[in-house]
């Protein structure tokens, strides 16, 4: 038991020592290997990047999490896997047609303040969802008594 014990803090004490000096070649801290500069703009950083060009490369991946989070997909729904440039898929044509869209609602209507994102209209579907539940209620919890239709 004290055997495993002291192991375990060994091994911590290690891990510790090579976060605060990572071997030179290391990326920075919070930086994989791999990735660009996170300030860099992802239109430069990036392969195909056709549209959020300026967007910083650091904040690019959370953005594209978000839409995935919204429409309740994975990437690979609209990103060919192993080739994310690539344009191959009519799903990625249209998350740019929409991000537009999203883009130019924003601006027309609210100044540029993102008011209307995909989650607006999604809610964590892969199609925008346009009307509520059958079931849902008004506020206050009752439901509303329609009257009946005119012939």
């Amino acid at each position: 038991m004290i055997r495993r014990l002291l192991i375990a803090i060994c091994l911590s004490a290690a891990a510790i020592a090579f976060a605060q000096n990572p071997p030179e070649g290391a990326p920075p801290a919070g930086q994989r290997r791999g990735m660009p500069d996170p300030n860099k703009p992802a239109g430069e950083a990036f392969k195909n990047v056709q549209l959020l060009k300026e967007v910083p490369a650091g904040q690019f991946f959370g953005i594209m999490q978000g839409i995935s989070a919204s429409l309740g997909v994975n990437c690979q729904f609209c990103h060919v896997e192993g080739n994310f440039a690539a344009d191959d898929k009519e799903e990625k044509k249209t998350a740019r047609a929409m991000i537009t869209m999203v883009h130019g609602i924003n601006q027309q209507f609210f100044n540029g303040k993102m008011e209307v994102r995909c989650y607006t209209c999604h809610h964590g579907a892969s199609h925008p969802v346009s009307q509520p539940p059958a079931d849902a209620t008004h506020p206050g919890g009752a439901q509303k008594e329609h009257p009946p239709a005119d012939h």
